[in-house]
């Protein structure tokens, strides 16, 4: 029972909408996830593309000549500098969001593990970060506040003239919860974020 008073399955099945309709963004700390003791990781990610550039380096050194040879392995290494991490990270994010959607107990394992972290689409200023984070009081009081709120049925001519007369009040701003996790947060999705763009 998660501390808003929902079943996690109730606010897991939330938060996995959410994602999937990109209310909610995703975010990794590729080098905690890229461990052997982390639930989304694969030696083959990391090591077979490696191995497969380097021995197709070699096979063209000895079947196709020296300047072949270095101009592949001149590849293996522009590729280990330039792409590998970014395909890591591709990988990594695909198979996280296919453990969250998985159920609220994988999601919970790779929570407790830590390198992920959520942030509001809208409001990228607001977020959670694991370990520490609160996803269910994250997703009680954002996500699930947003799927509450419905939109008012379309009104009439009339009434949209009555209301272009009338004077509404603006609406408040929603608080922005500043708390030493949602800092946290959105360091990491700087950092992220940064890394992205070098790649």
């Amino acid at each position: 029972m998660g501390r808003e008073g929902l079943p996690d399955e109730v606010l897991h099945a939330a938060l996995a909408k959410a994602i999937a309709e990109g209310r909610v963004s995703v975010f990794l700390e590729t080098a905690r996830l890229n461990t052997p003791r982390s639930p989304v990781f694969r030696i083959s990610d990391t090591v077979a593309p490696l191995v497969m550039l380097g021995s197709l380096s070699l096979l063209t050194l000895l079947f196709f000549g020296l300047i072949a040879g270095m101009a592949a392995m001149v590849a293996t290494v522009l590729y280990q500098l330039l792409l590998h991490r970014h395909v890591v990270t591709q990988l990594l994010l695909a198979r996280t969001l296919t453990l969250a959607a998985r159920g609220a107990h994988a999601w919970e394992v790779l929570w407790t593990f830590g390198g992920v972290g959520l942030t509001l689409r809208d409001l990228p200023e607001i977020g959670c970060l694991a370990p520490r984070g609160d996803w269910r009081k994250f997703v009680g009081l954002y996500v699930m506040r947003e799927e509450r709120t419905e939109k008012p049925p379309e009104p009439a001519p009339v009434e949209r003239k009555r209301e272009r007369q009338a004077t509404t009040e603006r609406q408040p701003e929603p608080a922005v919860v500043d708390t030493p996790e949602a800092r946290a947060a959105r360091r990491a999705a700087r950092r992220a974020q940064k890394r992205t763009e070098k790649q």
